[in-house]
């Protein structure tokens, strides 16, 4: 987890916090814009959802200085975003709409991209706090297979490495994400090692269904037990090494494929048209849209309208995860600068945080 939060992020964190345990039929307000710029992108991975042209033609980018606009909104109400997409670097304008976030007062500004076109927007790396960087395998085969890209993984462990290097000198954290499928669980120690050696930090998603759901390939005897194995490594790993970012209640609810507490306020999602999900991307009940809605105060009315019991709760990183967070927040305060102290630490490890079995609440 990089450390340049900003102190807006942190008050928001623990306000939210503090709702999700005592003030629970009041939704949390938004910690996290995730904001899809785009939905083009420059490669078709197997596992993902938008190697079609169906969402890149069904929500249209808008112009540079209607992205800012979108940006300029929400930043009355939000203290952070989310860069993603499709990716977003095929964006020819994503440097300005990444300058004009900073210059807005976002903080943290993350960026998830492939990496492919960083060489020519290097730009913005100094505006961002944090740079993830997909990765699924060091095994150059696994990795081109499952991207689709013949020569893919050589090249993706020299762009991982260089903008390693660059973290310090810029200004910014990375980590790679890997995505846990049937053709790499196997092998995904190497990569939690190849992502310590390189200095970059490590983090995963299962494979997942059009639904948030978990991909039915993984529910299989054989890959599920597999796939269980390489969450209990990563989980170790996590111990020893304090290089994985994800939180342990996040491992555990994905390995169970066990949804979770979900608080979609936490993290709204806006497409690249300026459409809002309402009340999550999964289940979508409304679509009003951020520059139709003009200001901060329409849409967070129509976030708070929104709100529903989750029918089928997912596993859908930004939404499970950023709700664990809230939920278990002892979970992030060691990871804090501020609070890297001896008490916090043991707090954070106190005992009666599981139930007797290890599970999650």
């Amino acid at each position: 987890m990089a450390m340049a939060i900003g102190f807006p992020f942190l008050r928001r964190f623990l306000h939210s916090a503090y709702r999700v345990h005592r003030e629970p039929a009041i939704p949390p307000d938004p910690l996290i814009l995730s904001y899809f710029v785009t939905f083009r992108c420059n490669l078709h991975c197997s596992y993902c959802d938008y190697v079609t042209n169906r969402f890149a033609s069904s929500f249209p980018e808008v112009k540079t200085e209607k992205a800012i606009e979108i940006l300029r909104i929400c930043r009355k109400g939000i203290p952070s975003v989310a860069f993603s997409g499709g990716e977003p670097l095929v964006r020819e304008d994503i440097v300005e709409i990444v300058q004009e976030a900073r210059k807005l007062g976002y903080r943290p500004i993350s960026l998830f991209t492939n990496g492919l076109e960083l060489h020519r927007k290097e730009e913005l790396l100094k505006d961002l706090d944090y740079l993830q960087i997909s990765m699924d395998s060091v095994d150059e085969d696994t990795q081109d297979d499952l991207r689709q890209r013949e020569g893919l993984g050589a090249r993706l462990k020299d762009i991982v490495r260089h903008y390693a290097r660059l973290q310090r000198e810029v200004g910014f954290r990375m980590n790679i994400n890997c995505v846990l499928t049937p053709k790499n669980v196997s092998r995904v120690q190497e990569l939690m090692e190849f992502a310590l050696d390189a200095g970059v930090r490590f983090s995963c998603s299962p494979m997942l269904d059009e639904k948030g759901h978990a991909h039915p390939e993984l529910y299989s005897l054989e890959n599920r037990i597999a796939y269980q194995k390489a969450i209990e490594s990563i989980i170790a790993f996590k111990r020893k090494t304090g290089n994985v970012i994800d939180i342990e209640p996040y491992l555990w609810h994905v390995s169970h494929f066990q949804p979770g507490p979900c608080f979609p306020t936490l993290s709204p999602r806006v497409y690249p048209d300026g459409l809002l999900r309402l009340p999550c991307a999964v289940y979508t009940n409304a679509t009003p849209n951020v520059l139709e809605l003009g200001c901060w105060e329409n849409v967070h009315q129509m976030l708070k309208k929104s709100m529903m019991p989750c029918p089928e709760p997912c596993l859908l990183p930004c939404y499970l995860e950023t709700s664990l967070l809230v939920k278990h927040p002892w979970e992030i305060l060691p990871e804090l600068r501020p609070f890297k102290t001896g008490l916090f630490r043991r707090f954070a490890t106190l005992p009666g945080k599981r139930d007797s079995v290890g599970v999650w609440p």
